[in-house]
């Protein structure tokens, strides 16, 4: 359902136009200039103190032009933060202008070929639309698209954040604090650096790490603080040196995502209240009531006793389990899901202990793999 715009909604967004035509990247190019901050940090002892030269870059909006509706553009804002570069030494202020000069003529060329006019377009439509009116929230967006994009179709749910792509699929939920905005889901992790990065930072991306933290929620200009509630399927395809996976509390849905992460040995997440969404036990994530095995981290080990009361094996939960050998599943299982042991070649016994015709096993399908493991039943 869509509602007819107010005028004045109407006159923002052709005004909005009017603005983004302008403004691009050789636009903000032209108009770049480079600061630059020094300072000495000191300490009781001299052979501590350290310098410190950053450079910044700022366009000044009065160099735009051109009017702006009365909301502000978080885009450009985070596009210029992550132009900055800091030196922990001392410099000459001959030395240090001439570094200037370097800079300067570096991110006037990165600003042509980084800037986006889809992530702007959507930052400001975000500042624009009301969240708590979902249809007018979404003539806001059919609008935009057919005044702003009319060529190109965009997805005003997704965007990027601290290295990760994210889609909105829900714009009204419950908030835990004032601060919460929307719920998320986490599509792709496209570089991590340490705990936290920068929107746009351009340094190389090492997404490959042995420990991977992700967070229970992420902060969006133009959205505030978004609650981290599912996992797309192949967010985790390119973490193939991660051992140990941290999920947050938050989670309601995850789509199976783990067969890339080879070396992975334990996943964890915040088991310390009762939570309707999933749980781990000996690094092995279960639903909340333990009734469902989610996934088995790959390189886990070679032998699991799934716990009494597990009543479901989820689909590809043990997928590419390339050292599972041997395999106890309990007297209360009742389902073991579609290919839920695709590639695990290296088992080779899988020990019931119930009758033969009381689980139903789905099977597998695809390029699955030489798996061919013993059933063994103890009633």
């Amino acid at each position: 359902m869509t509602v007819n715009l107010p005028i004045n909604i109407l006159q923002e967004i052709q005004l909005l136009k009017e603005y983004l035509d302008l403004v691009d990247g050789n636009f903000i190019s032209e108009r770049l200039c480079v600061s630059v901050s020094r300072g000495r940090v000191t300490y009781r002892d001299p052979d501590n103190d350290w310098y410190h030269v950053t450079y910044y870059a700022q366009i000044k909006h009065s160099q735009l032009d051109i009017s702006l509706p009365k909301i502000a553009d978080g885009y450009l804002k985070d596009f210029f933060g992550s132009y900055t570069e800091e030196y922990r030494e001392y410099l000459s202020e001959l030395q240090s202008e001439r570094l200037l000069k370097q800079k300067e003529k570096e991110w006037k060329l990165s600003i042509i070929s980084d800037y986006s006019r889809e992530e702007h377009i959507k930052r400001l439509i975000w500042a624009l639309a009301d969240e708590n009116d979902e249809s007018l929230r979404i003539s806001i967006e059919n609008n935009a698209q057919r005044i702003l994009s009319p060529d190109k179709i965009l997805n005003f749910n997704e965007f990027h954040a601290d290295g990760m792509c994210f889609e909105i699929v829900s714009h009204n939920t419950p908030r835990i604090t004032s601060a919460d905005s929307r719920d998320v889901k986490l599509k792709a992790i496209d570089g991590l650096f340490g705990g936290y990065t920068n929107y746009g930072n351009r340094r190389p991306c090492l997404p490959n790490k042995k420990f991977l933290r992700i967070p229970d929620k992420i902060y969006k200009f133009g959205l505030g603080n978004c609650r981290i509630v599912g996992l797309a399927a192949g967010v985790f395809d390119n973490m193939s040196d991660v051992e140990v996976l941290e999920l947050p509390n938050t989670l309601k849905q995850v789509e199976w995502s783990l067969w890339q992460c080879r070396k992975l040995k334990e996943i964890r997440i915040n088991n310390s209240y009762d939570i309707n969404g999933f749980k781990t036990l000996d690094g092995v994530l279960f639903s909340g009531d333990m009734k469902i095995l989610i996934a088995y981290p790959n390189n886990h080990g070679a032998e699991y006793e799934v716990p009494e009361g597990t009543e479901i094996i989820a689909n590809k939960a043990f997928k590419d389990c390339f050292n599972l050998k041997r395999l106890i599943l309990p007297s209360s299982l009742r389902t073991i899901g579609l290919n839920a042991f695709y590639r695990c070649e290296s088992l080779k016994l899988i020990q019931v202990n119930g009758p033969k015709n009381r689980i139903y096993y789905e099977g597998l399908f695809g390029n699955y793999g030489n798996v061919n493991p013993i059933w063994e039943y103890h009633c």
